[in-house]
């Protein structure tokens, strides 16, 4: 269930621990939680992950292409925190409104064998889901101290199979930092409007999406421990001949432990359920929960990555079924 929402929520949420900015600035960058958003696949929703992603970064799903041309759904999470982290934090340093930043989610294969594609929870390959690199470009303007307007296009490339390199349905946010607020807590949250402009988004008949996210951060004390838990809820509008999930909700507690002033360990586990569009009003289905561990890393001042594996803890745990990920948050203006 890779979500976007979550992967980068996590990891934005590190870069700033990190680099010492406040809680609230790492989770204002919000673009890692838009996951769902980026794959929304028939036969794959949120794999997350982007998350992902089933696949979801926070997100936030979005309608995107496959390499196979099939529909697909994925969670809406994946890329939304990563992004926050970096936007709060970056706010701590510059009086400047204008941010712009560049993130990126690449899914990866197994740990054992070589292939083009991503695995499944029993270790096959994912016909679905080759190995694929997100890519979002965030331009916002921090209206005031909390709240910022931002948007994001959004597109994704397939760096196997002859490659292939897809634009994506673009979205704006209106986010609150500081919607909670004391010396150890915070709760950043945000509205998104999604443009379904997409050939996928047009093949579905998709007519709007809209998302809501959230990420709370929780610091224990004085010390290196940081509780986290990231939140997504995305309706899809459809026309008659509608296709996909009319309702994807998400779910990421994580833990982030600071190793050292450039270091930190990270965990993220992701749940996603959702509703297909047509069928009865509470018949929902599950995506493949993931638990997600890695080590985030600034680079630099304006760079940081974040390696992590994906695991499926509710199959049988192999090197077959397990894949290697990475996130990427880079600072331009």
């Amino acid at each position: 269930m890779k979500g976007t929402i979550g992967r980068f929520g996590i990891f934005a949420l590190a870069a700033g621990l990190l680099t010492g900015g406040a809680l609230a600035n790492v989770l204002a960058n919000e673009d890692v939680v838009q996951s769902s958003e980026d794959e929304r696949v028939t036969a794959e929703s949120l794999a997350p992950s982007a998350d992902g992603d089933g696949e979801v970064e926070l997100a936030l799903t979005g309608a995107t292409e496959a390499t196979s041309e099939v529909p697909q759904i994925e969670a809406a999470s994946e890329v939304t925190t990563a992004e926050l982290g970096t936007e709060l934090e970056q706010r701590e340093v510059t009086s400047d409104p204008l941010f712009m930043n560049y993130y990126a989610i690449f899914y990866g294969p197994a740990l054992k064998g070589t292939s083009a594609y991503q695995p499944t929870p029993s270790g096959e390959q994912d016909l679905n889901r080759p190995i694929l690199l997100k890519n979002f470009m965030t331009l916002g303007y921090n209206l005031s101290e909390q709240v910022i307007l931002a948007g994001t296009a959004y597109w994704t490339w397939n760096p196997v199979l002859g490659q292939k390199m897809t634009m994506q349905d673009p979205y704006v946010r209106l986010g609150y930092d500081g919607l909670i607020r004391t010396d150890h807590l915070n709760l950043y949250a945000d509205m998104r409007v999604h443009f379904p402009i997409s050939s996928v988004s047009r093949q579905n008949d998709m007519l709007a999406a809209f998302q809501s996210y959230q990420a709370l951060s929780y610091t224990v004390g004085d010390g290196p421990l940081t509780l986290l838990l990231f939140g997504s809820e995305r309706t899809n509008v459809f026309g008659k001949r509608g296709y996909g999930n009319d309702l994807e909700l998400y779910l990421g507690p994580s833990i982030n432990v600071r190793l050292s002033r450039k270091l930190a360990l990270t965990v993220l586990y992701e749940m996603q359920v959702n509703h297909e569009f047509g069928q009865k009003a509470f018949s929902f289905y599950s995506e493949p929960s993931d638990l997600e561990p890695g080590v985030s890393w600034e680079i630099s001042p304006n760079l940081s990555i974040n390696p992590y594996l994906n695991l499926y803890p509710g199959s049988k745990m192999t090197l077959s079924s397990s894949s290697i990920g990475m996130l990427m948050s880079w600072t331009l203006l």
